[in-house]
């Protein structure tokens, strides 16, 4: 036998994920980089999501149910990335296999969820680990080096501050779990600066807190909370602010003899501290210093991105990492159970202080005596939203169906119902006693895939036309769209409602190709049912308050106040207010239209570009000004986007031709919503946009 000692092979340890949102994309490469590790099993409720992440990472095992992954995988070790409220569920499982636990944070929704999985795990004596990723973070490590090296003396206050950008897949078909509740985003975002201060911060008491709401972010019931956080080591403010621009996520550590300031978005640590020098010569040399510790910070970490040694998430990956060797030597975890309860028991003491300043939320119950007869799809989106307000005021009764009660305004005999397209069961009770059905939901501008869109937009109405039938409604007003039509040869041609259909609209994006479809499943219902009696508004571009700003048929990435408009000042601008859509829609409902009937909506017919741009000027005092970048310049950037396809997809792209698409010299006919309707619009485009823009000047850019 050879003299030199024999090192056995590790044990490879199992491990399965629960939870297939975009985090567990993350978990896996982490995971890939640890030695002796593999991934036996994923789990999510959606087993179509479940299937892809499995697929794609090489996966073998597939589940939507955990105790089955549990019985049959066999793992050792098991990554909960379900939202916080499922954790506790999920965790007695686990420990009833022996499974050690890595979950995502917050550990639990509630200290009592939170003390409870720290219990379950200690009795079963299974390792859980938090996941309070930022501990591991190259700017936190650094920060905590310089203070064991004693560059800011002791410690004796720290701030942490953290931003929140919303995100679009706010919108999309699949909803992010922290929208989904009033303190979702809270949950899924104060636990980071929490437990970062805490780590200076020894057996902290209770916080005391402000907050406040400025109506910003609708989902949240706080949007803007401070907390001050004593110990006997020190103080610590905790901020989240969901309304301040650009995002923020820093810290600050203040010590007897300087201050650190440690920022993840910029990925820099700055140090200031006491050096001798006369107080003059620090004031005048403190800007230098820091522009060159700036400096240094940006060009290592721009090294490290080049080298890949700079990778986003590269805290999961450590404390990953770290977790797995302390399973290996038996050690406890990289953070331990206590240091989750903390953070639960922390965040609820701020939520509790919080719950005076929560927003009312709209409750779905009946308005009164009288049952509504008119339901609104949408209820809580632009158009949904403002023709319910508009119906409040007119003390109609309605029930309107939204995604989620947060988006959803509390109004004067409105009901609100909790549904989408999808819910069979919920859209079946929301139809009962209608007579008017204004169909204004719809998926758009969201990330996700055609199948996405055409679920909502198309099935989704197919269903509801279905269903309204069944249930004796009389009237069914579906909002479409003018991107369905077809750009014209004769660039002096007028389009009316019988002009011709896009037949490349898949070159133009999931939105467009699923709104034409969905108009033609509207359409061939109409033609082979007599009730209920179907009309098609087919509205230009919308804009009023709430909505962003028109500038342009097509805007470039700009400011805000110098917005790059491509095309001709002579492009007709296509755009409607939102309150002439309304009266269009009230009109449609009251009106002997026959069913099929299709109406234009545009107003001024006659706007251009050029006029939209002028008038902008003029609403506001030219803060806009929008600039025409020239035609030839965007399509050689529109080509070059076209031939990156090529790779990828072994064809060319199709930006040219949505460029082309969307620039087309399309001018509209609405003399049918005028003489069979009624339409009356009566907003003229300065007034319009002077109320768009005092909107947003008081309010800012509401998500």
């Amino acid at each position: 036998m050879s003299s030199e000692a024999v090192t056995a092979e590790p044990k490879v340890l199992r491990v399965a994920l629960v939870g297939c949102g975009r985090i567990s994309t993350y978990h896996i490469a982490a995971l890939a980089a640890v030695p002796a590790v593999e991934i036996v099993a994923v789990c999510d409720l959606n087993e179509q999501i479940a299937r892809e992440v499995a697929t794609h990472h090489g996966i073998r095992g597939c589940y939507t149910d955990v105790e089955a992954m549990l019985r049959e995988a066999h793992p050792d070790v098991m990554h909960i990335l379900t939202p916080p409220q499922s954790h506790l569920a999920l965790a007695r499982l686990a420990v009833r296999y022996q499974v050690h636990l890595y979950i995502e944070k917050p550990m639990a929704a509630t200290l009592s969820d939170a003390q409870a999985i720290a219990d379950l795990a200690q009795q079963a004596g299974v390792q859980v680990c938090p996941g309070h990723s930022r501990l591991f973070e190259p700017v936190f490590l650094e920060a905590c080096r310089r203070i064991r090296r004693g560059d800011i003396g002791q410690v004796i206050s720290v701030r942490a501050e953290q931003g929140f950008t919303y995100e679009s897949a706010a919108r999309s078909s699949s909803i992010p779990w922290s929208y989904t509740y009033d303190w979702g985003i809270f949950d899924n975002l104060i636990c980071h600066p929490l437990y970062l201060a805490c780590h200076f911060l020894k057996q902290p008491g209770q916080p005391k807190v402000v907050s406040g709401n400025f109506g910003l972010v609708r989902e949240a019931a706080v949007e803007e909370v401070r907390a001050l956080i004593p110990s006997s080591t020190g103080i610590a403010e905790v901020t989240l602010s969901l309304s301040n621009a650009p995002e923020v996520n820093r810290m600050e550590i203040v010590g007897t003899r300087g201050r650190i300031m440690a920022d993840w978005q910029t990925m820099t640590v700055l140090t200031a501290r006491q050096n001798g020098w006369p107080s003059a010569l620090v004031r005048f040399t403190s800007n230098f210093v820091s522009a060159y510790q700036l400096a240094r910070s940006g060009c290592a970490t721009l090294f490290g991105i080049a080298r890949g040694r700079v990778q986003r998430y590269q805290g999961l990956r450590t404390i990953v990492a770290e977790f797995y060797q302390s399973l290996r030597d038996g050690t406890s975890p990289p953070v331990t159970a206590e240091a989750g309860v903390l953070n639960a028991r922390l965040m609820e003491e701020i939520r509790l202080q919080c719950e005076e300043n929560r927003k009312p939320r709209p409750l779905a119950q009946p308005t009164g005596r009288l049952r509504p007869r008119v339901l609104v799809t949408g209820g809580s989106g632009f158009l949904g939203g403002r023709l319910l307000q508009v119906l409040s005021d007119q003390n109609i009764p309605v029930r309107g169906i939204t995604r989620l009660l947060s988006r959803a305004r509390h109004l004067p005999g409105i009901e609100s119902v909790l549904s989408d397209l999808a819910q069979e069961a919920r859209l079946r009770a929301a139809l009962c006693d209608i007579e008017t059905v204004y169909h204004c939901a719809a998926l758009c501008g969201a990330p996700g895939s055609l199948q996405d869109y055409e679920q909502v937009n198309v099935e989704g109405t197919r269903q509801l036309l279905r269903l309204a039938a069944e249930a004796g409604v009389k009237n069914f007003i579906y909002l479409s769209s003018m991107s369905v039509y077809a750009a014209p040869s004769d660039s002096t041609a007028i389009l009316d409602e019988d002009s011709a259909l896009d037949q490349r609209a898949s070159e133009r994006g999931a939105y467009t190709q699923s709104k034409l479809a969905a108009d033609q499943v509207v359409l061939e219902f109409a033609r082979q049912h007599r009730w209920p009696r179907v009309i098609v508004l087919r509205p230009g571009t919308l804009y009023g308050p709430g909505a962003k700003p028109p500038t342009g048929r097509f805007q470039l990435p700009s400011p805000q106040t110098r917005p790059l408009v491509t095309g001709s000042p002579d492009v007709p601008a296509g755009l409607v207010y939102v309150d002439d859509v309304v009266e269009a829609m009230l009109a449609a409902a009251r009106s002997m239209a026959p069913t099929g009937r299709v109406y234009n909506l545009i107003n001024p017919a006659e706007c251009t570009q050029g006029e939209l741009a002028r008038t902008l000027t003029e609403v506001t005092g030219g803060r806009v000004r929008p600039i025409f970048a020239p035609y030839p310049l965007v399509w050689s950037a529109m080509l070059g986007v076209d031939l990156l396809s090529l790779p990828r997809h072994r064809k060319l792209g199709t930006a040219r031709y949505r460029l082309k698409r969307t620039l087309a010299p399309m001018r509209f006919e609405c003399t049918a919503a005028r003489q069979e309707l009624g339409w009356r619009p009566r907003v003229p485009l300065a007034t319009g946009l002077a109320r768009t823009f005092d909107y947003e000047t008081r309010l800012g850019s509401r998500p």
